[in-house]
């Protein structure tokens, strides 16, 4: 037995939650990676530190044999559940080309489970903001006959300081959303940080566990929570409105219900890995459905390339299944569905450079 573990240590930055029978959440914080492991991993993983060596763990555990306790422990290491003393922490996280993830809150502190204030919160957010949005509508059409004008008139009246401060305000509110609803439901949410794609920032919430819930209805609330965050607070502006706001407020609060409308609206496109592609991904039922897809489509393209990204991925898809049941990470189901990859794996692929000379040629029109 190899006793490498007597420089080891258990991961510092490690966010870890109790599940439903007997398995448990870990979200490595320096990787942004997250794992789902049995009772048996998770009393080794416990034991890191206390034992100090792989031989002492076995002496102390007779769940595996000494191969497969090796293994376990170089899985550890491997995907930074384990660590070297003097291992440097990452602060930043690369996540693909000119991505880059960087973990601002952890959402297990910030909303407990069990707070009255979060299950409140989150069966306002799930049942109040639709009634709230139709009725914030009615009373804004009723109290404004021209509403698109006003619309106009308070893009060209409201501070230009006023739109960046609004929409960083609305989509943090917008992730909140997707924290607490998932909190409800007793899902971890690990990380609550910023991903930047070359120099724009994007916040972002990480639910990834919420697909441990297993009815779709539960899983569908995590996914929606956001949008209906943005309903809620549209609905509220546009009931202010109705109700006799006027002057530069008037102005902000139009300016805020578009700009949430916007962001409705931009999380539904189902080509870029937001609210309406997970939503889809869950309907369609398959894992790993943008990758797939593109790696599909560039393979009528690039073969070679197509073959690269596809090994990248199945070094990413870690099982640690064989060393005790009911234990997974990154499973992929199959299934026949080459046609339907190889259109939205075009579509995902040539939506951005779409869009970009759709801007341009708008550009070009206003300037003539």
């Amino acid at each position: 037995m190899n006793d490498s573990l007597t420089k080891l240590r258990l991961s510092k930055d490690l966010n870890i939650e109790s599940l439903s029978s007997g398995k448990y959440s870990v979200f490595v914080g320096s990787t942004k990676k997250s794992y789902v492991i049995g009772q048996n991993e998770y009393n080794i993983m416990c034991m890191l530190d206390e034992c100090g060596s792989s031989s002492l763990i076995n002496k102390k555990t007779g769940y595996y044999s000494e191969e497969q306790l090796e293994k376990l422990v170089q899985f550890f290491l491997k995907n930074g559940i384990a660590e070297n003393g003097d291992v440097h922490k990452k602060r930043i996280v690369k996540d693909g080309f000119f991505k880059f993830k960087v973990s601002l809150l952890n959402g297990n502190k910030l909303f407990r489970s069990d707070s009255f204030m979060v299950k409140l919160f989150a069966s306002i957010i799930l049942y109040a903001s639709l009634p709230v949005l139709i009725i914030g509508t009615i009373l804004a059409f009723n109290n404004d006959s021209d509403v698109l004008k006003s619309v106009t008139h308070a893009f060209k009246n409201c501070p230009v300081y006023v739109y960046p401060i609004l929409f960083f305000f609305l989509v943090m509110l917008h992730e909140a959303g997707h924290a607490i609803v998932t909190r409800s439901l007793k899902i971890p949410v690990s990380e609550i940080g910023l991903l930047i794609f070359i120099f724009y920032p994007v916040v972002y919430t990480n639910i990834s566990f919420s697909r441990l819930l297993k009815k779709r209805r539960d899983r569908l609330k995590c996914l929606l929570a956001g949008i209906f965050t943005n309903h809620l607070i549209t609905g509220a502006s546009l009931a202010f409105i109705g109700i006799g706001a006027n002057g530069i407020m008037r102005d902000i609060l139009y300016v805020n219900a578009v700009i949430n409308l916007l962001i409705t609206l931009t999380n539904l496109i189902v080509f870029f890995k937001l609210d309406g592609y997970f939503i889809l991904q869950d309907f369609i039922g398959i894992p790993m459905l943008y990758e797939t897809s593109i790696n599909s489509f560039i393979s009528k393209l690039f073969t070679p390339v197509a073959y690269l990204r596809m090994r990248k991925a199945k070094k990413e898809n870690v099982t640690i299944s064989s060393l005790a049941s009911g234990t997974f990470y990154n499973s992929e189901s199959g299934g026949s569905y080459d046609l339907f990859y190889i259109v939205y794996g075009g579509l995902c692929f040539s939506y951005i450079p779409f869009m970009l000379l759709s801007f341009a040629l708008t550009i070009i029109n206003i300037r003539r």
